[in-house]
């Protein structure tokens, strides 16, 4: 108990710091300190998810979701009453519709609705609640539905706790259904993307079969798509009441925080709400599977296998099992999986991966075959995998090992943004604190032989597979557009109780930028250099070597970095170099990108030595095997194979880099199959070797004392002869088109993805400050012109964004992307509004001052810790600075107006050549429509063109 008499549990040394409350009302309050920004991370959560859905009404908890982003009686609201009638009246309709299937009636309704929403549009500020979180400087406001869980996201500055507080207080206690029509399109557009994600229709198959009565298994997170187009509005009130009370909530906060007086602003906030009284949820008992589930789906993308098996819930012996077991066969280094299968190149990937839920959880392997691989072979060599663990077939060492990966997990949890996530967890699924602390003594309990009998009771033919395919897709749900006008955003007007929140008065920080000047190098020899940051946290190092070299340079050196993951160093061979980095918890990583390459090794301090021994191996003693090369090179095949088809790398990959350079582009630069065949295995080998025998860089935080490191990476840096070795890096120019280019790819899918995409000017560091405003301003958050013009007053799409972004380095220019994903029937209107935006600057002054006020905010609330000096100064090298960009733009951004802003856009992105990039299905599209609006030739591309095979 503190001196203010709230009572809360607290447990002796804990690393985490946690203080848990719970108020008078139920409501739980959990509070832990972290002093390395003056933020704080929250967490508003609810314990209710899918499995609360009624089951007439999947996805209701997802939809709620959404809805509490509309303000509430007092926020956004202008005339309440008037607005109130006519939501009534939207609410009746939609019961109407729920209860009829006539043609005639249902589009009668469909038009009724369309004619109330734009009405109620009249006396609302839709978007008025992301205009608040602007003015407070908060960032990353999200929120995630689960299946047991609903929880909203926000980042912070300290100053603002208690309007947060108050502010949250408002939003949960009277939502209003606001922007129903719109959001519900919105919604569907969010389903529509996971009806084109092969992963994610292949998983809620999964989960169907593997729980035919359970609501895990029912229609996913986003519900059917019957249900969606049906909503009932009745039933999210009813959700709300029953789900949305004290008794089943808590608030979560880490960061600069004091226990005492953030608990009396939660308890002065919300401490009075009434308590409520959630309903009880009954456990579903699901009859044993005794036999395989089988089942096969088709989609446009690469073939994989799920196969997976069904567990006890939360609190059994299972979850505990499961941790380990998933972690022996799975951790991206030495996992038998890792080893076995992925290493020995006998498919192209396989992870296993688990869930734990209130109820059940399950266990889930993944694959994805090589060339000419059946899936059932693929089956077959995962299952293997789970018949030697039955046989005991696991190194003695493993357990151990594992162990000492989940306490350095711990230590970089605690050490970050992942320990709120912990919390959240913790009260999600009724954790007892204590137990979640003893979690690693308790695994530390199992032994290898109870592992082993474990998988024997659990694992048998007991399992569900679903096979997906190559080919078309059955069962997508297309169903037409709705005629919506578009709701009306009043953005230039603003609520009582925005104008009363804004006139709040609040202490603001002083932004605080790093002195780059403090970070030294240290001459370690042979023109190297050590950069070194003391660590006084935990007992972790990171370290990284970099050298400015990449593929760029030199090809090999792109392919030589993929190709050692599969080799031995030394004495090692390839699956023993992994297993010692593995015993004690040594990660290495080798980075090829296109202007460098970084090694990254980091651990317990006490390893160090031996790591960077195992790290001298691993450049200098790769072992070739020309059967081992053979096999990558057929993975080389089937990747490139699988990239065609892929949809994300057709656009963002092929596309994109056509667009912008034509045919001598970055995405079609790469070796060939026949010139690596002859290149051979030995020579990307000595590329790796020869490339860390020229300049490095040596990046160090950890523990170890400045004179004890300098030593130990000069001994390292003498081992490295120095060869000079210069080389010519590859530069592509950017085509700059006087007139505007149009291609269209033909993609078997349910939406089309738009991406308007143009060369701005070559970079000037004068621009920086504008540019950060008018990305905010204009295409980045919630509040966003782009935001709120597409999604919020049109419905038109769940992904849309735009920005004028920084190039890669000084000597290259700014590019605006301006992105919209939409069914595809929607492709027509979508692309009207977004070239209705690009020609006339929406000038709001509030809306600016919001904007203006987040930016500041940010930077002022924002600190860079001195372990983050080094990766700071080599972005800003890039651009040639020598100071943090956010400490040169914060002055002149405050001087900056909004008729600045508007000049900025008339100059710099009205006038741009706006070409046009269109991924999606040409039997749902109208090229022809096309072609009329955007007044030239959509030209269709083959992929041939954009891959170059």
């Amino acid at each position: 108990m503190n001196h203010n008499f709230y009572e809360y549990q607290s447990y002796p040394n804990d690393p985490y710091g946690v203080r848990i409350y719970t108020l008078g009302n139920g409501l739980k309050v959990y509070l832990s300190q972290d002093f390395d920004e003056p933020r704080i991370r929250t967490r508003i959560a609810i314990k209710a998810g899918a499995t609360s859905d009624p089951d007439d009404a999947t996805g209701l908890a997802h939809y709620v979701e959404h809805m509490m982003f509309k303000g509430t009686d007092l926020i956004g609201a202008l005339d309440r009453d008037k607005e109130a009638s006519l939501i009534a009246k939207i609410k009746n309709s939609y019961e109407d519709l729920n209860r009829t299937d006539s043609p005639d009636e249902i589009d009668r309704l469909n038009k009724e609705i369309d004619k109330l929403s734009s009405a109620a549009s009249l006396e609302a500020i839709p978007g008025e609640l992301d205009k608040l979180y602007s003015i407070m400087g908060c960032r990353n406001t999200n929120a995630r539905t689960g299946f047991e869980e609903t929880v909203y996201e926000n980042d912070i500055p300290k100053v603002e706790l208690e309007r947060w507080a108050s502010l949250e207080k408002e939003r949960f206690t009277s939502p209003v259904l606001r922007l129903f029509p719109p959001e519900l399109e919105v919604v569907y557009e969010e389903f529509n993307q996971s009806q084109d994600d092969d992963i994610s229709r292949a998983f809620d198959i999964f989960l169907n079969n593997m729980f035919p009565n359970h609501p895990y298994g029912r229609a996913g997170i986003l519900g059917k798509g019957e249900h969606l187009k049906k909503p009932s509005m009745e039933k999210i009130e009813d959700f709300l009441n029953k789900w949305y009370v004290p008794a089943n909530m808590a608030i979560i906060l880490t960061g600069d925080l004091d226990f005492d007086k953030t608990i009396e602003i939660i308890n002065k906030y919300w401490g009075s709400i009434p308590r409520g009284n959630p309903p009880v949820k009954n456990a579903i008992i699901e009859e044993k599977q005794r036999k395989p589930s089988i089942s096969t789906i088709y989609g446009p993308d690469s073939p994989f296998i799920i196969l997976g098996y069904r567990f006890d819930g939360f609190g059994s012996e299972d979850e505990l099992y499961l941790t380990l077991i998933d972690m022996i066969m799975s951790n991206n280094q030495a996992g038998t999986l890792d080893l076995n299968l992925v290493q020995k190149q006998l498919v192209l990937e396989a992870e296993s991966s688990y869930e734990v839920y209130r109820d059940y959880s399950w266990f889930s392997l993944y694959g994805v075959p090589l060339a000419s691989q059946s899936l059932k072979k693929v089956e077959s060599l995962l299952l293997r995998e789970i018949e030697k663990l039955k046989k005991g077939e696991i190194d003695s060492w493993y357990n151990d090992a594992v162990i000492t990966c989940f306490e350095i997990d711990q230590l970089n949890d605690l050490d970050g943004a992942n320990k709120i996530e912990s919390f959240v967890d913790a009260f999600v699924t009724g954790l007892s604190w204590d137990i979640f602390l003893k979690r690693i003594e308790s695994l530390k309990k199992i032994t290898i032989n109870d592992l082993v009998n474990f998988v024997k009771r659990k694992f048998g033919s007991n399992y569900t597979v679903v096979y997906k395919k190559k080919g078309t897709p059955k069962n997508l749900l297309l169903i037409t557009k709705p005629n919506l006008t578009p709701v009306l955003l009043n953005r230039d007007i603003e609520s009582s109780f925005c104008t009363s929140f804004k006139n709040i008065e609040v202490p603001r920080n002083k932004a605080s930028f790093p002195d780059l000047t403090e970070l030294t190098a240290v001459e370690i020899g042979l023109n190297r250099k050590l950069f070194y940051e003391y660590n006084d946290k935990n007992e972790l190092f990171e370290l990284q070597i970099s050298v400015d070299k990449g593929r760029f340079h030199d090809l090999k050196i792109h392919y030589g970095s993929e190709y050692r993951d599969y080799i031995g160093a030394g004495k090692y061979g390839p699956g023993e170099f992994q297993k010692e980095l593995f015993k004690r918890g040594l990660d290495l990583e080798i980075s090829g990108r296109d202007n460098s390459t970084v090694l990254s090794l980091s651990g317990r301090e006490r390893d160090l030595e031996f790591g960077l021994k195992l790290l001298e191996l691993f450049i200098k003693d790769g072992k070739s095997d020309k059967k081992v090369y053979k096999k990558y090179l057929n993975r080389i095949k089937v990747l490139r194979g699988n990239a065609k088809s892929n949809k994300r790398t057709i656009l963002w990959g092929g596309m994109y880099n056509y667009l912008h350079y034509g045919k001598d582009n970055p995405f079609l630069f790469y070796l060939k199959l026949r010139e690596l065949k002859k290149i051979g295995s030995k020579t990307l080998i000595d590329t790796l070797r020869d490339l860390f025998s020229a300049e490095f860089e040596i990046y160090y935080y950890g523990p170890g004392n400045i004179e004890h490191i300098s030593e130990l990476t000069r001994s390292f840096s003498q081992t490295m002869p120095y060869v000079k070795n210069e080389t010519v890096r590859k530069v592509f120019q950017p085509q700059i088109c006087s007139e505007p280019k149009s291609y269209f790819v033909n993609y078997n899918m349910v939406q089309g993805e738009i991406l308007v995409s143009s060369q701005g000017v070559p970079f000037q560091k004068e621009l920086l400050p504008i540019v950060f405003l008018f990305n905010e301003y204009f295409g980045a958050g919630m509040d966003s012109v782009v935001f709120q013009e597409i999604r919020e007053r049109r419905g038109l799409a769940y992904s849309a964004y735009a920005s004028y972004s920084l190039p890669n380095n000084k000597d290259e220019n700014f590019v605006f992307n301006f992105y919209v994903g939409t069914q595809g029937d929607k492709v027509i209107d979508a692309l009207r509004c977004i070239l209705g935006l690009l020609e006339f600057f929406p000038k709001v002054q509030s809306y600016f001052d919001a904007v203006k006020s987040s930016v500041l905010k940010n930077i002022e609330s924002e600190s860079v810790l001195k372990r983050d000096y080094y990766f700071v100064l080599k972005n800003v090298q890039k651009y040639g600075m020598d100071i943090d960009i956010r400490q040169y733009v914060y002055d002149k951004i405050k001087m900056l107006t909004v008729t600045d802003l508007e000049d900025f856009f008339n100059k710099y992105i009205k006038n741009l050549v706006f070409n046009l990039l269109i991924l999606g299905d040409k039997n749902n599209i109208s090229i022809k429509e096309i072609n009329y609006v955007i007044e030239r030739k959509l030209k269709i591309l083959p992929l041939k063109k954009l891959f170059g095979y």
